[in-house]
């Protein structure tokens, strides 16, 4: 979906002695400015669920203007399928260079380059955008064009507790201060940064459906995901949105966030061998990482998984530390997988999942008639469909 421009126009100043957009009497030395803005089915200021594209109430654009600063034009209004916009400016003060939306975006602008801020955090409003849109202004005439793009995330069943929507670009940056040159075609790009990776929309707890639209620079992403949160920031729900992807202006990419969604992990544990006692500190011993693995396994939020080189004292660890999972399986040997300690000759590629997936029939069987290696299988049922790992 691409945005197309937003064509403004710059009317003739109120003359002197009307209230302000506020309703306060207006300064004697202050005039009233309005600015007119065209709204049509392109016009992505907000956009509701449905599709229905218009602006909000509190919509706000900046302004700069010859006192070299920025200006907030309020949305007062929408008649003959424009929005109006006032704000009261000095007698000899007049928009100059650039006008941004929203307001919160225009930081500073010098020497043709403008500083745009990408916020760290959104409050969830239905329909918000918060989309940064710029429009030099030429002879009194304002055409807005996206800076950015959106990713848009559709949820049919908001986690209870979750409080916050959480966007993460692997190692970009989407948040925080870029740099624009006001020009034709303008935009804000991307750049390589560990930090200001992570996009939150805050919103009140409760089950039910909602669209998150977080704005994001143009330029190329590895890797985008999202998670809800809650209040202590506690990962709930973790969902892959992008991979791969070149956010150009103006593209929204559209994805879903299901509720069925199954996650399926492989995982080879590295059994807890004899000679891993002769190198405590090199991050191979077992008593070194028995607690650092259930926390990245944890961190994935796993349904279902695979793994290699277990032995049945490491499946206790992790099952321990590990909380809503049970294992099942059998040793390369044939053994169960119950009481047989740390030893590596015990060693089985067992079959984890979670306690809401339902183990329907599961067992083994030898891979070779040469070498001691099983393969263990179950049948298993989550939310409804049965399938065979």
């Amino acid at each position: 979906l691409q945005f197309n421009w937003l064509l403004v126009a710059l009317v003739a100043a109120i003359s002197c002695g009307k209230e302000t957009p506020t309703g306060e009497p207006e300064p004697a030395d202050c005039r009233i400015v309005e600015l007119q803005a065209a709204l049509d089915n392109d016009t992505k200021a907000s956009v509701t669920g449905s599709g229905v594209v218009s602006w909000s109430d509190d919509d706000k654009i900046a302004v700069w203007t010859s006192s070299e600063e920025a200006r907030t034009f309020s949305m007062v209004g929408i008649s003959g399928g424009y929005a109006n916009f006032q704000a009261y400016l000095d007698v000899n003060e007049t928009p100059e260079s650039l006008a941004v939306y929203p307001v919160r975006s225009l930081v500073t602008l010098t020497n043709g380059v403008a500083t745009i801020f990408y916020p760290y955090t959104y409050t969830y409003r239905e329909g918000g955008m918060d989309a940064p849109m710029g429009a030099i202004i030429n002879n009194g005439t304002l055409v807005f064009q996206h800076l950015g793009g959106v990713i848009r995330v559709a949820c049919s069943n908001v986690p209870a507790s979750a409080t916050r929507f959480n966007l993460v670009a692997n190692g970009q940056q989407i948040v925080g201060n870029f740099d624009l040159t006001v020009e034709t075609g303008m935009s804000a790009i991307t750049r390589n940064n560990s930090s200001y990776t992570k996009a939150i929309v805050n919103f009140s707890p409760g089950t039910g459906s909602k669209t998150f639209n977080v704005p994001i620079p143009t330029g190329h992403y590895n890797s985008i995901y999202a998670y809800f949160s809650d209040s202590s920031d506690h990962k709930l729900y973790e969902w892959q949105v992008l991979l791969d992807v070149t956010s150009a202006r103006g593209d929204m990419f559209v994805r879903s966030m299901p509720e069925d969604i199954m996650r399926v992990m492989s995982f080879n544990i590295r059994f807890a061998h004899d000679e891993d006692s002769y190198t405590l500190g090199d991050g191979r011993l077992w008593d070194e990482r028995k607690l650092v693995v259930p926390v990245a396994l944890g961190y994935r939020f796993f349904d279902v998984m695979g793994t290699q080189e277990n032995t049945t004292g490491q499946i206790d660890d992790i099952l321990t530390n590990l909380s809503g999972y049970s294992a099942l399986g059998t040793s390369n040997n044939g053994y169960s997988i119950s009481s047989l300690g740390y030893t590596y000759q015990y060693e089985t590629s067992a079959i984890y999942y979670r306690n809401s997936v339902t183990v329907l029939d599961s067992g083994s069987f030898d891979i070779t008639q040469t070498h001691t290696r099983r393969c263990n299988w179950a049948k298993l049922n989550f939310a409804g469909h049965t399938f065979y790992l």
